[in-house]
């Protein structure tokens, strides 16, 4: 028997915050073990490097140095993602194109402005693939009739993007941006931890949303350990011959309950309207529907969670009748509604009364538009040369293909910016 030699994680089972370290490291395709602090192996490396309960999670150096407790960031920096964009001197990065979210919006248009010789840098404040990258299988996206998982689509979509020349850093929070309209590097982007200022001529961001909390008493608790938001087959694992609960009525919701429905004895699809064809696409309602171990609860939401270190039980209420159930379940899947990550914005750049970034004809009017001899593109925000794609902005189809294809054509309107600047 031969101790892993690379990166390690040393969590107690069932850990919330060894959870993330470990499905950080995944998403980031960093090889790594994630070792149970009491099983044998466990007890023998904590021993060994003097860790108590206190110290956990610990990330163990591939030279077996013990991080206790440590930060992204730290765990970023050990394992040689976090590439500075800039070297020690410089004060700014320019770039042609700067995309702000590495989800499919971000990651297709990461590949089309790099391919076609724009200098692009890509800022993703978790690890590339977004929501997508969580998804379990993506069954109709185009060309993969068997479907694909969405962490292998993103990750070749990174790949491709890296070698086309687009620079990558992972994590990396955008805090701002301010914007300039009369200069060629227009807006200037503050990145948390890095000393240097990022300078672009176009921006596109692709931030994506961020999936709907469960509003059930002591969901913090349970979270990474009984509630999920994404279903793959680390979380299939904890279902088999269980009963399950997802919660949501949308195309997320139903590719959980029938990824779940393979392996789990009973799924329970909790629906707080009295519909699921409204949201859901036509093939998968019809699937879900007809699949004999998944039972949809309509008018019902999810009130309370139970369990001793981890998710044990959950009460359902009937909205209509105020009637109450509890079920056992290891795991509950919370699939509902999405909310922009757009907070970090200038006023400037307009949403709609959701929090969505709204763009083309929608800001026509906007004032940096009426001072424009141009019309703005159909993805251009109310600013000239910002972009928005993807989830974030307002009337965007959810779907992965749709934002890899708002990706693309994000593109063809930065070269149009670009261009109207040089004749202007």
């Amino acid at each position: 028997y031969r101790e892993f030699a690379g990166l390690r994680v040393l969590a107690a089972r069932g850990a919330r915050d060894g959870h993330q370290l470990d499905d950080f490291l995944d998403k980031n395709h960093i090889p790594h073990r994630l070792i149970e602090f009491e099983s044998e192996q466990g007890q023998v490396v904590s021993n060994r490097l003097h860790l108590t309960t206190r110290d956990l999670p610990v990330l163990i150096t591939p030279a077996g140095a013990p991080l206790r407790r440590p930060s992204l960031r730290e765990v970023a920096q050990v394992a040689g993602l976090l590439r500075p964009l800039a070297l020690q001197d410089e004060t700014e990065i320019l770039s042609d194109v700067t995309i702000v979210g590495a989800g499919p919006a971000g990651l297709g248009a990461a590949v089309y402005a790099a391919s076609e010789g724009l200098k692009t840098v890509v800022l993703e404040s978790y690890a590339p693939g977004g929501q997508a990258g969580s998804s379990s299988l993506i069954e109709n996206f185009f060309g993969y009739p068997t479907g694909i998982s969405g962490g292998d689509l993103t990750w070749l979509a990174q790949l491709q993007a890296y070698r086309f020349g687009a620079k990558f850093s992972t994590p990396s929070q955008a805090l701002s941006l301010n914007y300039n309209p009369d200069g060629e590097y227009r807006a200037c982007i503050d990145i948390e931890g890095c000393p240097a200022i990022l300078r672009a001529k176009a921006v596109l961001i692709a931030t994506g949303a961020d999936y709907g909390r469960l509003d059930a008493e002591n969901r913090e608790r349970f979270e990474g350990v009984g509630v999920y938001y994404a279903a793959t087959a680390l979380e299939g694992q904890i279902c088999r011959n269980e009963t399950v609960i997802v919660a949501g009525s949308g195309n997320s919701a139903g590719q959980a309950a029938m990824f779940l429905s393979d392996g789990a004895a009973k799924v329970l699809l909790v629906v707080r309207g009295d519909d699921i064809t409204k949201k859901m696409s036509d093939y998968l309602a019809r699937r879900v529907q007809a699949q004999p171990n998944i039972e949809i609860l309509y008018r019902t939401e999810i009130r309370k969670l139970f369990g001793d270190q981890k998710l044990e039980q959950v009460e359902l209420e009937n909205t209509r009748t105020a009637e109450r159930r509890a079920i056992k379940t290891p795991a509950g899947f919370s699939m509902i509604g999405a909310r922009p990550c757009t907070e970090w914005l200038p006023p400037e750049i307009e949403r709609d009364d959701k929090g969505f970034i709204k763009t083309g004809d929608d800001v026509a009017e906007a004032p940096a538009w009426r001072a424009n001899k141009r019309r703005p593109g159909p993805l251009e925000t109310s600013l000239p040369g910002i972009f928005a794609a993807g989830d974030v902005r307002s009337g965007s189809v959810k779907r992965c293909a749709a934002a890899v294809g708002e990706g693309g054509m994000a593109v063809a309107g930065i070269h149009l910016s670009l261009a109207s600047r040089r004749n202007a």
